[in-house]
């Protein structure tokens, strides 16, 4: 039966889109697109060999942001983030618009993926799910 899928997607909300910005003049006219949904991050790129690179939320540990001169004056800016996948441990959002926003939307909707995925910290770093080390204590009574 090849060609028939019997799973149905889980519906995603789009939380944001937007084009990657050409400096000077912060203008979105690139191929790359990049996508935040409520459980992943989609980058799309490329004209003849089209690539789209996804990351699920819950595998994102850091997110940081920084914007050179060029950037300020656009107002733009680079969203680094970093990441437990396998394939693509550090990904950059180059010259998006409202960097800001951007970061602090998506360390937001990060913070609600791992909760809904029941994924803490120390299992993404692997810090007491390596063989061989004790476990964490448990958290002092306040």
């Amino acid at each position: 039966m090849a060609g028939k899928f019997y799973s149905q997607p889980e519906k995603e909300t789009t939380l944001w889109e937007d084009r990657r910005r050409r400096l000077p003049f912060g203008l979105p006219w690139t191929l790359t697109k990049y996508i935040l949904t409520d459980a992943r991050l989609k980058i799309n790129s490329g004209f003849f060999r089209r690539r789209e690179e996804t990351i699920q939320l819950y595998r994102i540990t850091d997110a940081s942001l920084t914007r050179t001169i060029g950037e300020r004056l656009c107002r733009t800016g680079t969203i680094t983030i970093v990441s437990s996948d396998a394939t693509t441990p550090i990904i950059k959002l180059y010259h998006v618009k409202q960097s800001g926003k951007v970061r602090d939307l998506l360390s937001q909707t990060v913070e609600s993926a791992r909760i809904a995925a029941g994924v803490n910290t120390a299992e993404l770093v692997g810090g007491a799910a390596r063989p061989g080390m004790p476990p964490p204590p448990p958290p002092k009574p306040q």
